[in-house]
């Protein structure tokens, strides 16, 4: 049985003490929050979540909270990039395999091969952080997380999904990130693609 501490919430459905994860999430425990689902899914209602289940606190990660929280990341890869790109090029000076007319002309394999070694580490950066942390560090420092319909956490395939899909968001215009601003549950496209939301958590309740 979980404990139960001065500074506990509860579910407002049943009363159960919530764990950690449930209370940065609303005010509803997992088994109620399944149920309610499951009973609007039987009730006709599509089990997306831009139908919420009444009752249930979600606060969505807006417009530009997101933006924010994109251009923190945007500048922890880009120092990661910068430090690894001086790295290789330390280790092939010393080896001897750069010359001078290399980095006056770099031959096109070597422009391929940095763009798509920054595109494998945007990618990874993004899924894992968000698999296994919930959220990149840039979303961590804003208070978000990203989660599915359900509220649970997003698989590693889902991450990954998640992150290719935002290359479609980008086309045309950027069309599908613009989209957070103007939908009732701050879904871009790559959100809807992936079946996720943008929550932010909640203060822990210090009583």
């Amino acid at each position: 049985m979980q404990p139960v501490t001065p500074s506990a919430r509860f579910c407002g459905w049943c009363g159960r003490p919530l764990t950690e994860e449930e209370s940065s999430l609303g005010s509803c425990c997992t088994a109620c929050l399944e149920s309610a689902q499951r009973e609007a899914v039987d009730a006709g209602a599509p089990p997306a979540v831009g139908n919420p289940v009444a009752g249930v606190a979600v606060r969505y990660g807006g417009f530009w909270i997101r933006v924010l929280a994109y251009y923190l990341d945007q500048l922890l890869l880009s120092a990661a990039l910068v430090v690894s790109l001086i790295t290789l090029m330390v280790i092939a000076f010393a080896t001897g395999s750069v010359t001078q007319s290399d980095l006056e002309d770099p031959p096109f394999s070597w422009v391929a091969s940095y763009y798509v070694f920054a595109l494998l580490l945007m990618a990874t950066y993004d899924a894992v952080f968000t698999a296994t942390r919930g959220a990149t560090p840039g979303k961590m420092a804003c208070g978000l997380r990203v989660v599915r319909f359900d509220g649970q956490p997003l698989t590693m395939g889902r991450a990954f999904g998640r992150h290719f899909a935002k290359y479609v968001s980008s086309i045309p215009f950027a069309l599908g990130f613009l989209a957070v601003g103007i939908s009732s549950t701050k879904q871009g496209w790559h959100d809807l693609l992936a079946e996720t939301l943008v929550v932010r958590k909640e203060k822990p309740n210090r009583g």
